[in-house]
C-alpha cells in the first residue's frame, strides 16, 4: 500500500479546539495536523486526557455545543468546518461510522438487535421492513456473529460483550462509510475477544477499503492494527510516523516511557513495571513550555519555557517528533 501518494479521505489541518466552561475558555487541541487514506488504519495513542477523542470527534461533528473549533477539516472533497447541522447529519449518516468503547451505550435495551439494525435501512435507504430485516441479518453474518437469524431476534442483554461490540460494528458499517472511527473499541473486552474484534476490523477494512481512525491508550492494540501512529499529550501530537518508526525507534521521551511501561514476555514476575511519574495535566493546568517536562527524565532548561515543534512533517511518511532533547530509545 503506497499511502504517500493516495488522496486522503480526511485531512485535518491546524485544528484548534477549545471549550467554554464555568472555569473560562479551556484549550483542548492545539494546531493539530493528521490525515488518513482509504484502506489505511491511523491510530491516535496516548493516556486519558491527551485529546485523542476530542481531535477525532471534531471530524464527526460530535463535540458538544460549547466547543469552539477552528482550522480545516477536509473530508471526502468537502470542507466540513462551517457546514450546517443538516449537512453534518447527512454526512455522518452516509460517510462516517463510529464504534464507541461501551456497546451498551449504543444499543437500546428495549428493542431487538435486528430491529435496531433494520431501522438504519428503513430510514436511510427507504427499504421495506422485511427487506431491512433481511439486510440486518446479513450484516450480523458479515461481522461473524453465529446464528445471525436467532441473534437478530434477541435483545442486547442476551448477547455477550464481544457479540454486542460486533453488533455495534455492524451498525457502524451498515451504510458503507468511507471513514470508520473506533474510539477505544476493545477496552471493555477480555484479551482473547480483543484480538478477535481487531481482526474483524482489519478484515472489514480490507474488504471495504475504509479509512480507519482508531483511538487507544493500549500500545498492544496500536501494534496489532496500525499503519501509522500519532502519539498525543496534552492536546498536541508529540510524535508521529509509521507504526514501525514509532514503536521500534521512538524519539520522544513520552513515547519511550509509554513503551517502557509495557510488561515484557519472559520477564520475572517479581520485576516491577516501569511507570511514568506524575499524571497528565488537566486542561486548566497545562504547564508552560513542553507540557511533558514535569514528568520527563530528560528535561533541560528550554523545555520549561519553549514549546517544541514537530520535526519534518512535510510527508505522510515522515517520522516527526516534538522534543528539545531527543535521544534514541534504549529499549
Amino acid at each position: 500500500m503506497n499511502i504517500a501518494i493516495r488522496e486522503p479521505v480526511v485531512a485535518v489541518s491546524n485544528l484548534d479546539v477549545a471549550f467554554n466552561t464555568s472555569k473560562g475558555r479551556l484549550q483542548a487541541i492545539y494546531s493539530t495536523n493528521w490525515s488518513v487514506a482509504p484502506g489505511e488504519t491511523f491510530v491516535i495513542l496516548g493516556e486519558s486526557g491527551a485529546g485523542k477523542s476530542v481531535s477525532v470527534h471534531a471530524v464527526s461533528g460530535l463535540l458538544p455545543s460549547n466547543a469552539n473549533i477552528s482550522g480545516s477539516i477536509y473530508f471526502d472533497g468537502k470542507e466540513m468546518l462551517g457546514a450546517s447541522q443538516e449537512e453534518l447529519r447527512k454526512f455522518r449518516a452516509e460517510k462516517i461510522g463510529v464504534i464507541f468503547q461501551d456497546p451498551l451505550t449504543s444499543l437500546d435495551p428495549c428493542f431487538k438487535i435486528g430491529a435496531q439494525l433494520a431501522e438504519i435501512f428503513t430510514v436511510h435507504r427507504g427499504m421495506s421492513k422485511n427487506d431491512a430485516w433481511d439486510q440486518a441479518v446479513n450484516l450480523l453474518d458479515s461481522v461473524q456473529i453465529p446464528d445471525p437469524q436467532r441473534r437478530a431476534d434477541q435483545f442486547s442483554h442476551q448477547l455477550s460483550g464481544g457479540q454486542r461490540q460486533r453488533v455495534v460494528i455492524a451498525m457502524a458499517i451498515a451504510l458503507n462509510p468511507t471513514l470508520l472511527i473506533a474510539d477505544e473499541p476493545t477496552t471493555a473486552l477480555d484479551a482473547s475477544v480483543q484480538v478477535a474484534v481487531l481482526e474483524l476490523i482489519q478484515k472489514l477494512r480490507n474488504e471495504r477499503n475504509m479509512a480507519i481512525v482508531l483511538i487507544t491508550h493500549n500500545i498492544g492494540v496500536a501494534a496489532a492494527i496500525a499503519d501509522r501512529i500519532a502519539v498525543m499529550y496534552a492536546g498536541r501530537i508529540v510524535e508521529t510516523g509509521t507504526a514501525r518508526q514509532v514503536l521500534e525507534s521512538p524519539k520522544h521521551p513520552y513515547t519511550q516511557a509509554l513503551l517502557s511501561s509495557m510488561p515484557r514476555i519472559g520477564s520475572n514476575y517479581e520485576d516491577r513495571l516501569t511507570t511514568i511519574s506524575g499524571t497528565p495535566p488537566s486542561l486548566a493546568t497545562i504547564p508552560p513550555g513542553c507540557a511533558f517536562h514535569t514528568r520527563c527524565t530528560r528535561v533541560i532548561d528550554i523545555c520549561r519555557t519553549s514549546i517544541p515543534t514537530l520535526t519534518d512533517s512535510s510527508s505522510i511518511r515522515s517520522h516527526s517528533f516534538a522534543c528539545h532533547n531527543p535521544k534514541e530509545s534504549t529499549q
